[in-house]
Order: C-alpha cells, then sequence, then structure tokens
C-alpha cells in the first residue's frame, strides 16, 4: 500500500473571515470585534487631544546656564587649588641679582648693542639685503 501526503489535510482548518462594511479588510470574528481601523477608532486613546509639542529652549537655556556656571567655578578656583600644591605658582619667583651679577650682565648688554643700551640692532653689517640686490 502507498499512501500519498497531502498538507492540506494536516493543516489546520482556518475560520472563516469577515469583511468589514466600512473599510472593506477582513478580519477573523471569533477573535476580533471588527477590523484594525474599526478598533483603533473606538479606542480611547483616539478621543485624547493631542498632546502639545514642547520647546527645547527651556531646557538648552537651563543647560547652558549650568555649563557656563561650572566653567565660571572652575575658572575662578583654578589659582587657589594650584597653589595648594608645591612649584605650581603661576608667577615663577626669579632671584635678585647681586651687584656683580647685575654689572657682568650690563657689560655684556653694551657689548651686543654697541654701546647704545636702549637701542639694539640686527648685528648684520650693511643692513639687510633687498629684492633687486643677489646675496653675496
Amino acid at each position: 500500500m502507498t499512501e500519498t501526503y497531502n498538507p492540506t489535510s494536516d493543516a489546520p482548518q482556518r475560520a472563516p473571515l469577515a469583511k468589514c462594511e466600512k473599510h472593506g479588510l477582513h478580519y477573523d470574528p471569533t477573535k476580533m470585534t471588527g477590523c484594525v481601523l474599526c478598533r483603533r477608532e473606538s479606542s480611547p486613546a483616539a478621543d485624547a487631544p493631542p498632546v502639545p509639542r514642547r520647546s527645547l529652549l527651556g531646557p538648552f537655556l537651563v543647560t547652558a546656564a549650568l555649563c557656563f556656571g561650572a566653567g565660571l567655578a572652575f575658572y575662578l578656583l583654578h589659582g587657589a587649588v594650584a597653589n595648594l600644591f608645591p612649584g605650581s605658582a603661576s608667577t615663577p619667583e626669579v632671584p635678585q641679582l647681586t651687584a656683580p651679577q647685575q654689572q657682568q650682565l650690563d657689560q655684556a648688554l653694551r657689548e651686543l648693542t654697541g654701546g647704545n643700551p636702549t637701542g639694539m640692532t640686527s648685528g648684520i653689517e650693511g643692513g639687510l639685503p633687498t629684492q633687486g640686490t643677489p646675496p653675496e
């Protein structure tokens, strides 16, 4: 004996579908009372007023004010916190020169400026070359 397999005979039988007269959609009347659109229209959420859109300006301004305040606090407190650690002073300490050191520095300055301590020269004899003259 040979048996033939018929997949439609093993499949569960579907209930007949009803067609919505208003929208033309099919639905199973044993599981639902109407089509999807009818049920959506009859839900209480459809009667609720729409939620108004809120502006983001307020939260943005609050965030900007908090960031500005935090930045200002860090700026003002930076010097106080930096001075707590040794060697991190904002102005470096320069030792005062002794009289012989100051004289030696003044003499070196006079030698470099050619006796004119106020006017420094570039150190190039004859000035800078111009565009028309080739360098030597």
